[in-house]
């Protein structure tokens, strides 16, 4: 067993020490408004916004527009400093909520959803 623990450790510090991020790709349902729901590009990543180290998503729609969500931490649908833009525009704070529908909602300040996604890999 300790011989496991040294292997796995050997095999996980030169990745950790090295500052290696991981990324995810998959395919999601996503939309604009409640009505829409259309097949996205979901791409996940670790990644640093204003000094602080979490979790990028970018989210691509078959038009070609990005939408982008960044959080330190939390669970699903209660995210811990989560910010939002739309790519290449300015982030700014968003709060997020899950659905009856299973849906990951990401609200704008003014109470407008700017963009959902399906809360769970489908």
């Amino acid at each position: 067993m300790k011989l496991l623990i040294l292997f796995i450790t050997l095999l996980v510090a030169p990745l950790v020490s090295s500052g290696q991020a991981s990324a995810y790709e998959w395919t999601t349902g996503c939309g604009r408004s409640d009505q829409e729901s259309i097949r996205c590009q979901h791409i996940k990543g670790d990644a640093i916004l204003a000094g602080s180290q979490g979790v990028l998503h970018t989210i691509a729609f078959p038009n070609g527009v990005k939408y982008q969500y960044f959080y330190t931490g939390g669970p699903l649908c209660n995210f811990e400093g989560l910010m939002v833009r739309k790519t290449n525009r300015s982030w700014f704070k968003a709060s997020a909520y899950c659905t009856e529908k299973n849906r990951l909602v990401f609200q704008l300040p003014s109470g407008n959803t700017f963009f959902w996604i399906n809360a769970y890999v489908d």
